[in-house]
C-alpha cells in the first residue's frame, strides 16, 4: 500500500457524504449511501432518513436534473476510487455501505463501511484496512 493511499480513499468516501449532504441542503437526519464496483459497471446511490420516516431524492422532492446530476457524481467518484485502488495494486472494494449521522454533526464524518473484497467480507470504521 503506497503511502497516502488511505487518506485518499477515504477523501473520496468523505466526498460521497458530501455529495448527499449537498442535494438534500443537509436538511436530513441520517444518510445511507451505496456503492457497488463490479467488472461490468458502477452504481452509486442513496436514502436519507428524516421525520422518522426514510426518503428517496425523489420523495424528497429534489429536481430530476439534480438527482441525475447527483448520481453521475457519485459514480464518477467510484471510477476515481477504483483508478485509486488499481494505481495501489490494493483489491477493489466491490460494495461500499456508508452511514452518516447528520444531526451529529461532526466536521469529520463518522462512516461505517461494509467492503466485499475477493469474496471476503470486511467491517471498517473509519479507515481503509
Amino acid at each position: 500500500m503506497k503511502r497516502g493511499f488511505e487518506d485518499k480513499f477515504m477523501d473520496l468516501q468523505s466526498g460521497l457524504i458530501s455529495l448527499c449532504l449537498e442535494v438534500t441542503e443537509n436538511k436530513v437526519d441520517k444518510i445511507f449511501a451505496y456503492a457497488s464496483i463490479e467488472k461490468d459497471g458502477l452504481m452509486f446511490n442513496a436514502f436519507f432518513k428524516m421525520n422518522n420516516k426514510v426518503e428517496t431524492l425523489n420523495t424528497l422532492g429534489i429536481d430530476k436534473t439534480l438527482r441525475r446530476e447527483f448520481l453521475e457524481t457519485g459514480t464518477l467518484d467510484l471510477v476515481k476510487l477504483k483508478d485509486l485502488c488499481l494505481e495501489d495494486d490494493t483489491p477493489i472494494p466491490k460494495e461500499m455501505k456508508m452511514y452518516y449521522d447528520v444531526k451529529q454533526g461532526s466536521t469529520t464524518p463518522s462512516i461505517s463501511i461494509h467492503l466485499y473484497v475477493l469474496g471476503k467480507v470486511a467491517f471498517l470504521q473509519g479507515k481503509y484496512l
